[in-house]
């Protein structure tokens, strides 16, 4: 029987590590994210993965991530 699209995301992400994160954040914030990931050359992602491990480093926050 043929996978669904939902099915087949879902094994892919789990293969890959990966989960969706969806919140609401002011839309100057949003047009921030999107400014600083065009001139870095990076996919927002990336970024804000950048910026929640120096968070993570500023505070003492122990954690496995890469």
């Amino acid at each position: 029987m043929a996978k669904s699209t939902a099915e087949i995301q879902k094994r892919s992400d789990d293969k890959r590590g990966v989960k969706t994160k969806s919140f609401k954040i002011k839309k100057d914030i949003f047009d921030l994210v999107e400014k600083i990931s065009l001139e870095r050359g990076l996919a927002q992602n990336a970024m804000i993965t950048e910026a929640i491990l120096l968070y993570a480093e500023k505070y003492g926050i122990q954690t496995d991530c890469q």
